[in-house]
């Protein structure tokens, strides 16, 4: 009798810590699906044209220069503010005329233009991100009065970056990016801000052209379209 309390004294907290490991990787998968789910449905719905948003992008971080870009031409008409805080793509504009993808540098006053390559399908770009990051459900909360989903995006190989994303729970829209570093270092942050409805003809058809004024210059993609468009994102997204 002495000798089973003694193993049941031994295995009672062996089977605590069993049962909380359990729990805590039940918890961990479910972030997970509904993360990966989350992630999936903000890519479709873009790829649908569920939206549409202008970008805004504050090249000098100041009061100075603006300019207005509309780069999702989508079937709902809602206007977005994106502002790029902080990373390398300050002080840089990127958008596309609808023939060609351009970045404008205003401290040099160059205009860089590519030719427009055709996005990537989401399934794809779904499984190129979630092939390089754990993408995990963070929770609900409140962000600038809107209801969003809080993802988190976790490298799978070590040296690669982190990153955070919250969703707008209603138009599936990414309303904040950060890049972190993996030694905790925010890299880069892209805001989006909700602005208002608009119609069709509220958007003018000048918001689609670059800076006119730019000294420009070509530069052709020597890769296929499909690849060039893969090497892109990978870049874009820190994957290589």
């Amino acid at each position: 009798m002495r000798r089973h309390r003694r193993w049941g004294w031994v295995l009672l907290p062996l089977l605590l810590l069993l049962g909380l490991r359990w729990q805590g990787e039940h918890r961990r998968l479910q972030a997970r699906m509904l993360g990966e789910m989350w992630l999936r449905q903000a890519l479709q719905a873009e790829e649908q044209g569920i939206y549409r948003g202008e970008m805004v992008v504050n090249t000098l971080g100041t009061s100075g220069w603006e300019t207005n870009h509309a780069l999702f031409l989508r079937a709902r008409l809602v206007r977005f503010r994106y502002e790029y805080q902080q990373g390398p793509l300050r002080g840089k504009v990127a958008g596309c005329d609808g023939k060609r993808e351009w970045r404008y540098d205003p401290a040099s006053n160059t205009l860089w233009t590519f030719p427009c390559l055709p996005a990537l399908p989401s399934q794809a770009l779904g499984d190129l991100i979630l092939e390089n990051y754990i993408v995990e459900e963070g929770g609900q909360e409140q962000w600038n009065s809107r209801p969003v989903r809080r993802l988190i995006l976790r490298p799978r190989r070590p040296g690669a970056l982190w990153g955070r994303m919250l969703l707008d729970e209603e138009l599936r829209l990414p309303l904040l990016v950060e890049r972190w570093s993996e030694k905790g270092e925010l890299l880069s942050r892209t805001v989006c801000r909700f602005v208002e409805e608009l119609s069709a003809e509220e958007v003018p058809e000048e918001t689609f052209a670059p800076p006119k004024a730019a000294r420009e210059e070509r530069v052709a993609s020597p890769l296929p379209v499909e690849e060039g468009r893969l090497q892109d994102l990978q870049e874009e997204l820190g994957f290589r």
